[in-house]
């Protein structure tokens, strides 16, 4: 069973939509000497696997976030355990046992794939971890019922979400290079473009979880083009990363991908019509209508997302309609004020589209540096407590 997760919130928020990793076997107990041990690691791989199956598949509804990031806390250091005892062990009947299966995140296949080795299990249980983080930032927000929870809330979020890219950062750096051997049917997982896509991704959420408070609080146009502007740099930056992929990208999630577009052009069309806003009040008629010209661009071609989406089923495509109203209505109210038949007009060259791009403003700094786990965070070499 895989399951849709996306983010169906009131407030237009919108969170990845990426199917759950199912947990299908658990580690086998092959050695009287490691029994306890291993047998714990198992129990608590069962405990994730249960606490993921608590949700609704029909709803795609979320399951329990905390049983699933208490398990994963628990077994993230029994897995370096089994670790341990699997690098230092002589017995052949280890090496040949020690086999995980996952489904991929990333992939565009949904049968779950096989793979010696803890490299493999650690990978996923690591991104499994930054799902989590993904979905309980899209929760804070919409839980924040007034102001002064909403500042804590987004706070909450945006660690969440610098937390899971940084997550990303450490499999493509660190844990990438524990891989002695890929194989030739290897998830997406495995390539580290795609550790970039989705680091990139979780900058973006993170900056349109600013963007959201921005709005709450009605702050000025030019703040709210800036972060904005942040999102749209963040997934463009996912899309380069994509294209990193070479000819493999075809065999990346199309859902995924398909979201990852949507939200590029969505955030470009959102500071384009900011950034307008900003000079209207400035004055400067021509900016205003060059950059609501290709924001109408930007927010006529959402359409076809959500057409894509719904065509394929996925429930995210509600969002995507959602997402393509809110930004055309601002789009109208703000061409209104200098000439709706002006803004409709199309950019002509693609030359005068990178010149109007260029106008945006400055990128608000997202790091991720500080959420990064250090080299040592899997390297613990003795587990006394699993006794």
């Amino acid at each position: 069973m895989s399951r849709l997760l996306c983010h169906h919130s009131i407030l237009a928020l919108p969170l990845t939509p990426i199917r759950l990793a199912r947990l299908e076997n658990s580690v086998q107990t092959f050695s009287d000497r490691y029994e306890a041990g291993i047998a714990r690691a198992a129990k608590q791989r069962n405990d994730i696997l249960s606490s993921q199956l608590a949700g609704d598949p029909a709803t795609a509804s979320y399951p329990p976030l905390g049983p699933i990031m208490q398990a994963l806390d628990v077994y993230v250091p029994l897995l370096v355990f089994v670790r341990d005892l699997f690098e230092q062990s002589k017995e052949t009947i280890f090496h040949e046992t020690f086999l995980f299966h996952w489904t991929s995140v990333m992939s565009k296949r949904k049968k779950p794939f096989e793979m010696f080795g803890w490299q493999f299990e650690m990978m996923n249980v690591l991104q499994l971890k930054a799902i989590v983080y993904g979905i309980a930032a899209g929760v804070e927000v919409e839980n924040a019922a007034t102001d002064a929870l909403m500042e804590v809330a987004v706070k909450k979020a945006v660690n969440h979400l610098l937390q899971a890219a940084g997550l990303h950062v450490y499999m493509k750096e660190r844990l990438l290079k524990e891989f002695e051997i890929l194989p030739k049917k290897r998830p997406m997982e495995l390539l580290a473009p795609s550790h970039d896509v989705m680091k990139h991704m979780y900058v973006g959420e993170a900056a349109g979880v600013l963007l959201h408070k921005a709005k709450a609080r009605d702050m000025m146009a030019a703040v709210k083009a800036k972060l904005a502007t942040t999102a749209f740099r963040s997934f463009s930056s996912s899309l380069d990363a994509l294209r990193q992929l070479g000819s493999e990208e075809r065999d990346f999630d199309p859902s995924l991908r398909r979201y990852i577009k949507f939200s590029a052009s969505a955030y470009l069309a959102t500071a384009l019509i900011y950034l307008a806003a900003d000079w209207i009040e400035k004055e400067e008629k021509d900016k205003a209508t060059s950059a609501l010209q290709l924001a109408y661009a930007k927010v006529t071609s959402l359409s076809a997302y959500a057409r894509e989406s719904a065509k394929e089923k996925e429930i995210v495509s509600m969002d995507f309609e959602r997402r393509h109203a809110s930004i055309m209505q601002m789009w109208m109210a703000h061409a209104d004020r200098v000439g709706r038949d002006m803004c409709e007009k199309k950019v002509k060259k693609e030359e005068e589209e990178e010149s109007i791009i260029s106008t945006l403003p400055d990128v608000v700094k997202l790091s991720v540096n500080e959420y990064i786990l250090p080299p040592s965070a899997i390297k613990v070499s003795k587990m006394r407590k699993c006794e």
